[in-house]
């Protein structure tokens, strides 16, 4: 990383402030796991049973867990590693958090979070990944009435309301990668999400007959896609 921000991103006050955030989210899911302990027991289910759900619980939730790894290593050289530890620890996700990084860093005239830009645009990164993910906030007042909405739209015509949902959120990974997929300047992208989709196609067929392999189809596209990105840079220049 280069020296011009570094001094923030590693320091000893970033690491101070984001453990914060850490530990009380810690704090949060141990007081309630004991107050689920305690409602189990009045209950009377047997601790035994309890104890046996927190550990397959915690197993299962580690392959979950791998694309979250490998975006925390993406975005390491870029960001330091601390504030890419607190943002996919507490709330945000990849996706996110690459996308609102990128539109900062492009705000303040570099060309992607890959060049040595200066403190100011680091701090302005940080800014604007927790700040624009607050609205989410605002699905407290503005979820339950879309709730509503998109019950009464079910009840009128079921077929329709897949449908509906599948064309929304492929409208918005469109959104996200069209303009990685027509930079034709940038030949190793696109080759990249060519095989990274295929890769995750391949691995979802196979988990129709193998089940575990399906819990790493996402995982396995990234890895995939990272290093086939490698080898057409290397070769592509």
């Amino acid at each position: 990383m280069h020296s011009n921000f570094s001094y923030i991103s590693n320091s000893t006050v970033m690491l101070f402030l984001c453990a914060i955030a850490i530990i009380g989210v810690l704090c949060q899911a141990i007081y309630f796991m004991r107050i689920g302990f305690k409602r189990g027991a009045e209950l009377g289910i047997d601790s035994d049973a309890m104890k046996q759900v927190v550990i397959s619980s915690g197993i299962f939730s580690i392959v979950p867990s791998l694309p979250i790894l490998i975006s925390y290593m993406i975005l390491v050289p870029a960001l330091g590693k601390f504030l890419p530890w607190v943002r996919l620890s507490v709330i945000g996700s990849a996706a996110y958090e690459t996308m609102a990084a990128d539109m900062a860093v492009k705000a303040y005239g570099y060309s992607s979070l890959s060049d040595a830009f200066s403190p100011e645009a680091y701090v302005s990164i940080a800014w604007t990944v927790t700040g624009a993910i607050l609205l989410s906030a605002l699905s407290t007042f503005l979820l339950k009435p879309y709730d509503k909405k998109m019950k009464s739209m079910q009840g009128k015509g079921s077929k329709f309301m897949p449908i509906l949902i599948s064309a929304m959120f492929l409208g918005l990974l469109g959104s996200m990668s069209a303009p990685y997929l027509v930079d034709f300047g940038n030949i190793t992208g696109i080759l990249t999400i060519v095989v990274a989709g295929a890769t995750v196609i391949i691995l979802n067929n196979i988990g129709k007959k193998v089940k575990i392999v399906k819990e790493f189809a996402f995982a396995g596209s990234m890895i995939t896609g990272m290093v086939f990105a490698a080898a057409f840079s290397a070769f592509l220049g």
